[in-house]
């Protein structure tokens, strides 16, 4: 894994990073500590049946605390099963008029979350060209605050 940049506000930490093709972003906290909570950040992108292949992780990695998941995933019984065993906290993005995946996928990807606290921020727009307004800006920081 390869750091790309990294950037803190709001007593959050945001290190981009690349592994071999893939690209991520991990958020901790400013202050660091060894059993820090994570927060997952899943793009699907539109691109392969391997779309979301970070998502089971956020169901096995006990130190995950909550998942950020941004439109395009290529929606499949996999990715569907996966999500379904998702309990932390998601933010979930969704393009309304995302040309890679259509709604009712992701509709559908939104609804298999098993987490209590969930939340649908849909904005009109396409896959690259959309502006988010609505969010949660507090997601980060209240999830990844001292237990």
């Amino acid at each position: 894994m390869r750091f790309t940049s990294v950037t803190t506000s709001d007593g959050v930490v945001e290190r981009d990073f690349t592994l071999g093709e893939i690209t991520g972003v991990l958020w901790s906290p400013a202050a660091g500590t060894p059993h820090a909570p994570l927060v997952l950040m899943g793009h699907g992108g539109g691109i392969t049946l391997g779309t979301g292949i970070g998502i089971p992780l956020t169901a096995a990695e006990p130190r995950i605390a909550a998942a950020i998941f941004g439109g395009g995933f290529v929606v499949h019984d996999g990715l569907l099963e996966a999500a379904r065993r998702i309990t932390v906290p998601v933010q979930f993005l969704l393009p309304w008029d995302d040309q890679h995946v259509g709604r009712q996928s992701a509709l559908g990807l939104f609804d298999a979350f098993a987490s209590a606290e969930k939340t649908l921020h849909a904005n009109p727009g396409d896959h690259r060209t959309i502006r988010w307004t609505g969010l949660d800006d507090g997601f980060l920081a209240r999830h990844l605050a001292p237990a």
